[in-house]
């Protein structure tokens, strides 16, 4: 007991810190060949070639966007006739079928998204007795290699997709199935239909904040056109704010500023093209609130474009959360915000969790006995909404996560 107090005791003692600014240099390489997921506290995380896949299906929880790999290519239409169609599916008049592209804003909303709402989820229609995605919808897809294929998710249903491609001609027909399970721990389950195969891509969701990539924007003029940018997207529960136009060498006034959870809120559009070179975007400052609390200022000195891919930035730590950071221990905890469940990861056999209040009162208390490194779940619905503490002690080690429940 003596042990819980002092860690409720350490864990609501918050501190700013004025931390040394540290300058950075993330590469895509030429041409931007590569995605970078980045760690405001441990810098790089993964690099990985932007080529080698061309659909992604939302891996946690039980969301299911998907999306398309639009900077490599990858071209997606709506077939406008039923799903019944799909041996005989006429391409004939294509050029009227709606484009579908990812949103710039929400990782939620994929391009097989874009086509729905409320129940319907565009690809498929949830129903909430079952608990099971039925599709409703059939696609063409124009792979980066100029190949067409069509394509249909089939259903989603105890966490596995279940989908099948073929060709125009049929000679090409095969099924395929994804499980969430596969990819725990992950935003996103990656898949290339040129080579059919599942790719494990992404680093654990808990240990990157934001990513260094190509994607597609929209730009209005007057129309809404399409278009590939390079710039940074942010990681779910990262949020981000900006000021402009300050002092960027002194304004650190964050709490005066509103941040936001949309993943383009650092976006491209810090810089732009003169013609003859890249210019940024003076007076600018980005503020990213991690997961964690951690509060750090980010300001662009430089950018490469497609010659190296280089995005050159300062970082300096405001404010570090109150929270006991033990590095010795593994623990991902997602999604944060929760709403209903709250599932986590960690390292060891047999662990014992609790959830701790800002009043420092135990919500919740439980033992999970070996369960190391299999996904645990927390029933967090029905508690109020605001921040909790998830400790996690397994032996001797302990790890806390800051956790926002809306």
């Amino acid at each position: 007991m003596k042990g819980t107090l002092l860690i409720i005791t350490a864990v609501f003692i918050t501190f700013s810190a004025i931390g040394q600014t540290v300058t950075e240099t993330v590469s895509l390489g030429s041409g931007y060949q590569n995605q970078v997921w980045y760690s405001m506290e441990h810098g790089e995380k993964k690099s990985q070639t932007k080529s080698d896949w061309d659909i992604a299906f939302e891996a946690e929880g039980f969301s299911a966007s998907i999306l398309i790999n639009s900077p490599n290519g990858v071209k997606l239409w709506i077939y406008p006739g039923p799903n019944s169609d799909f041996a005989t599916m006429d391409t004939t008049g294509m050029a009227s079928w709606k484009e579908l592209h990812n949103s710039d804003t929400s990782w939620a909303h994929g391009a097989f998204n874009r086509s729905g709402g409320g129940l319907d989820l565009g690809w498929g229609t949830y129903d909430p007795i079952t608990h099971i995605v039925s599709g409703d919808s059939i696609y063409l897809i124009q792979l980066a290699n100029g190949e067409y294929r069509k394509f249909e998710i089939e259903e989603l249903v105890g966490g596995t997709y279940n989908f099948r491609q073929a060709s125009l001609d049929n000679s090409l027909n095969a099924s395929h199935s994804l499980s969430k399970s596969q990819f725990t721990g992950r935003n996103f389950a990656y898949f290339s239909l040129e080579n059919q195969t599942l790719i494990d891509r992404e680093p654990y969701n808990g240990s990157w904040d934001i990513l260094f990539t190509q994607y597609t924007s929209v730009l209005f003029i007057p129309a809404p056109v399409p278009y590939t940018v390079s710039g940074v997207l942010s990681n779910l529960g990262t949020e981000v704010a900006e000021a402009y136009p300050v002092d960027v060498a002194t304004y650190a006034d964050y709490n005066s500023l509103t941040f936001n959870d949309q993943k383009n809120g650092i976006g491209y559009d810090w810089k732009s093209f003169t013609g003859t070179a890249w210019a940024l975007q003076d007076s600018l400052v980005y503020f990213v609130r991690t997961s964690e609390g951690d509060v750090w200022k980010l300001v662009f000195t430089a950018f490469g474009g497609s010659a190296d891919g280089n995005f050159t930035f300062t970082k300096e730590q405001l404010y570090i959360s109150g929270l006991e950071k033990d590095q010795s221990l593994f623990v991902n905890a997602y999604p944060n915000p929760a709403t209903d469940r709250l599932n986590f990861i960690f390292e060891g056999n047999d662990a014992s969790v609790s959830l701790i209040n800002t009043k420092g009162e135990i919500v919740k208390e439980e033992e999970f006995r070996n369960s190391g490194f299999r996904v645990n779940t927390l029933d967090v619905q029905g508690l109020e909404t605001g921040f909790y503490i998830l400790n996690i002690r397994v032996g001797e080690k302990t790890a806390t996560r800051k956790i926002l429940i809306k």
